[in-house]
């Protein structure tokens, strides 16, 4: 969780496209057909996709969704690594 707060600081001394990467990268995982997803995570995993995607539009930040956004990034990365 040190990784949102640390990211929620960023964002009240200066709002930077960086900041949204995560939600960006993580929809990109989701959307990508080729990856193996549980059944049950598959069948929420568009929605899941689409609310990231308006979090970066809309320069949300909200901590629930940064850190579901990190931890399919590590997820995914560890697994093909």
């Amino acid at each position: 969780m040190s990784t949102v707060h640390a990211t929620l600081h960023r964002q009240a001394t200066k709002i930077s496209p960086d900041l949204f990467r995560p939600y960006h990268v993580a929809a990109d995982l989701l959307d990508d057909e080729s990856l193996v997803w549980d059944d049950d995570f598959d069948q929420i995993r568009t929605a899941l996709s689409l609310a990231l995607k308006e979090c970066a539009a809309t320069n949300n930040l909200n901590p629930w969704f940064l850190e579901v956004a990190y931890r399919l990034i590590s997820t995914t990365t560890r697994a093909h690594a």
